[in-house]
């Protein structure tokens, strides 16, 4: 039985070293390096490119907003001007002219007579 555990255990042993990928010959190395590397300089020619195609279309509509705001100035001023507004004069208090009566006299004495009656 310890004799069977032995092969059994070189037996994994084996399995597991074997496992493993065929270390990278120094020309596969290489050319991995000089893949990472072209690819590294083509992402950043990219990254340089965009920033600059982006500060050339900033600029364009910069350029366009300010003609767009010169010609608006343009017509505002064939416009005419709005004349100011007019100072507030306080209208004068009304004295009270008559004083307060009554319009009916005889159905307002009738209408409060009734109110009491109920």
């Amino acid at each position: 039985m310890l004799k069977n555990s032995k092969y059994i255990f070189g037996l994994i042993v084996l399995l597991l070293a074997s496992c493993k990928e065929p270390p990278e010959t120094r020309e596969a190395y290489i050319q991995r390096a000089l893949q990472d590397k072209i690819n590294k300089h083509i992402a950043d020619k990219e990254q340089l490119c965009t920033k600059e195609l982006d500060k050339k279309a900033n600029a364009i509509a910069d350029s366009i907003l300010l003609q767009e705001a010169l010609a608006l100035d343009s017509l505002q001023s064939k416009l005419p001007v709005v004349p100011p507004k007019p100072e507030f004069i306080e209208p004068e208090p009304i004295g009270d002219s008559l004083a307060v009566k009554p319009f009916l006299k005889e159905k307002s004495a009738k209408l409060d007579s009734a109110a009491l009656k109920k």
